[in-house]
């Protein structure tokens, strides 16, 4: 077996804005020679009176998200694919929804509550297993990464930017990402 290596750095916004001007964030890894394989995994997301328990939340490759509900009233959420399809999630009174598994194309998908229009869920849909949400500071640390070439992204809803290669060796690297 290739040893593994944590892939960690910052990512950087201009030269005094603050990171989380962003919003939320995930710098992710592809690796040129393979694709990931679909994961099985089915996530769960809380709601609690019509609000998801984060407004934003990343699947990898080939995961599927359910939401689950233990208010006595009926919720939906809904979007519009990048193909312009419906989306719909219907969540029975003390129940869950049935699993959405998105499209990897749909990268960042935005679920707004049926009920609240303030309410929303952003999901981040990485082609990737190796993933990691960058934190308010900028940071991000993806671990368990195996020895080789990747291509090193950042992903925010208002930017989608700085792709670079990077080589995994097993010791570990630090990659600052201006943006």
């Amino acid at each position: 077996l290739a040893p593994h290596g944590a892939v960690s750095g910052q990512v950087h916004v201009g030269r005094t804005e603050n990171p989380s001007a962003l919003g939320p964030a995930v710098v992710f890894l592809v690796s040129p020679e393979k694709v990931a394989p679909a994961s099985p995994i089915v996530r769960t997301i809380r709601v609690r009176e019509g609000r998801p328990a984060s407004s934003f939340a990343v699947l990898g490759p080939g995961e599927a998200v359910r939401f689950a509900s233990a208010d006595p009233i009926h919720h939906r959420f809904f979007a519009r694919s990048k193909s312009g399809e419906p989306i719909e999630i219907s969540i029975p009174p003390k129940s869950t929804s049935r699993p959405l598994r998105p499209r990897a194309a749909e990268r960042g998908l935005r679920l707004y509550c049926h009920r609240r229009e303030d309410e929303s869920l952003l999901l981040f849909i990485s082609p990737s297993p190796h993933y990691a949400v960058v934190d308010a500071r900028g940071r991000y640390t993806i671990a368990d990464v195996p020895r080789g070439t990747w291509r090193l992204h950042v992903w925010s809803e208002p930017i989608s930017g700085s792709v670079r290669e990077i080589e995994v060796d097993g010791r570990g690297g630090n990659e600052t990402i201006w943006l």
